[in-house]
Parts: structure tokens; C-alpha cells; sequence
């Protein structure tokens, strides 16, 4: 199969390349606060406070589409350091938790009304997180209320994506959906890594639910069709998905599928 219709894997940062311009409003150099361990939105606040331009920041990271909701970001590296001048746009690297980074505590936390409200129970928790037994039938958002629930998440990096990827491992799921980015596997010639959302693709509105991923897989033979087949298959191409939950990559917000059956619609 030709390699037609390839497209590189959308790109992980966000960069906003506006200069840096009007940082001390009486002239001099902005101070740089501290802002590690901060969400994005309370991070931006702060440099705009002290005089920066929140419009100004750089900020890398965010998963495959980049920022979506700020308050779903924490900033793990900043430049300048805390306390130095900025003399240029800043530069802000984040993730949705940085390892070496203890958050600032929220201010005035709420006691709990009593024991029950506190802390959840135990049975509640196994029962929201247990892995279920896999079975033949494939789940649909029409059979499966937890599948429909996060085919419906707005944030591709949503914790719920990771959960229930983690309940229904093993499991398979069927989906109408679109390539939306393909690109060579490690540099291979003929194996590849294939993004794909539920519904069509749309270069310019991002579908909501998990951003789903056939990792080094050979077009030919691994993505096991059925149906009539394409001379080429690339972005755009619209799909009947049946594939197994294999694991959720969190750094990423991949969810990673093992293909059992794909059909062109």
C-alpha cells in the first residue's frame, strides 16, 4: 500500500509568536514571579499582573492539539527564573503534573462535614475503577454508558479517559471515525503510527472523546479490513473502527488501540 495522503503528527506545542513589548508599565524591566507548580490560567494572571504581557508568553506542551482549557495545565519550568528581570518574551513548559513540582496549597481549604463526605469509600472506589472482563461483543456508545460518557470529554487528557481505559483493557470498542494524522513509525519505511478521532475530520473543529492511536502498525496487514479497500489510505480517511483498549499513554493523551477489524465507510 502506497503511502499517499500522509501527514505528519499535529505538533506538541503552543507558541505564540508575538514579541515582547510594552513589559514595565513605567519603563523599566518587569520582575518575573514565581509560577512553577501553578495551573496555566493562575500563571498567566500573575505575569500580568507584574507587568508582562500574558499575551506575550510562550508556552510548550499541551498534548497533540496543544492548550485546550488552561486550568488543565501546570507550569513544571518557567524563564526567567523567580525574581529576574524580563528583558524578553517568557517562556513557560507545561504539563498536566510535573513530578518534581509540589503545588502551591489552595487557600483557606474546606473542612470536611464529617468522615463520609471526606474521604470516599472504599467499595465506591474498586467499583469505579475495576477492570471488567472483556468480552466478544464489542462496547458502542449505544451499549455502554461509560464508553459514551468519554466519547463525549471535551479534554482529550481528561483523567476519565485514563480510567476507563484502565477498567476496560483488553476490551474491544467500535467507533465510526477519520484518520486525523499518520506518520512513519521511528523513522520505519512501512510501519507507522495512525491518530484517529471518532467521527470525520475537520482541519479546522476538534472532535470530543479520546484521541485514539494505532501505534507501529503496517497498513497492509495490520489493520485487518474488511469491505472494499483503497489504493491508499491517509488522512481524512473515514473509518469503522473495531479494536481492543490496549493502554493510555498520560504524557501523550494517546489511547492506544489494537486494530481487530477496519472498514471504510
Amino acid at each position: 500500500m502506497q503511502g499517499r495522503g500522509m501527514a505528519v503528527p499535529i505538533v506538541l506545542a503552543l507558541a505564540l509568536a508575538a514579541g515582547l513589548s510594552g513589559c514595565g508599565g513605567s519603563g523599566e524591566d518587569a520582575v518575573m514571579p514565581n509560577v512553577v507548580g501553578k495551573k496555566l490560567d493562575v500563571a498567566l494572571s500573575d505575569v500580568d499582573r507584574a507587568g508582562v504581557n500574558k499575551d506575550d508568553v510562550e508556552v510548550v506542551g499541551g498534548g497533540v492539539f496543544g492548550v485546550v482549557d488552561k486550568s488543565n495545565w501546570v507550569v513544571c519550568e518557567q524563564l526567567p527564573a523567580a525574581g529576574s528581570a524580563v528583558t524578553d518574551k517568557p517562556r513557560f513548559t507545561v504539563d498536566r503534573s510535573c513530578a518534581d513540582v509540589t503545588p502551591a496549597p489552595p487557600s483557606s481549604p474546606a473542612e470536611p462535614t464529617s468522615a463520609a463526605s471526606a474521604t470516599p469509600s472504599d467499595d465506591a472506589t474498586t467499583a469505579a475503577t475495576a477492570p471488567v472482563t472483556a468480552t466478544d461483543q464489542p462496547l458502542t456508545v449505544e451499549t455502554n454508558t461509560d464508553f459514551a460518557a468519554v466519547m463525549k470529554q471535551q479534554d482529550y487528557c481528561s483523567p476519565d479517559i485514563a480510567s476507563f481505559a484502565a477498567k476496560y483493557a483488553g476490551t474491544k470498542l467500535a467507533f465510526d471515525g477519520a484518520i486525523v494524522a499518520m506518520a512513519p513509525h521511528d523513522g520505519a519505511k512501512t510501519r507507522y503510527d495512525i491518530l484517529v478521532n471518532q467521527g470525520d475530520f475537520s482541519e479546522t473543529v476538534a472532535q470530543p472523546g479520546p484521541q485514539f492511536q494505532f501505534r507501529d502498525v503496517n497498513t497492509t496487514y495490520d489493520l485487518h479490513y474488511s469491505g472494499d479497500v483503497p489504493v491508499s489510505i491517509g488522512v481524512g480517511a473515514k473509518l469503522h473502527v473495531v479494536a481492543t483498549v490496549d493502554q493510555y499513554i498520560a504524557n501523550q493523551c494517546l489511547l492506544l488501540l489494537k486494530p481487530v477489524e477496519t472498514s471504510f465507510r
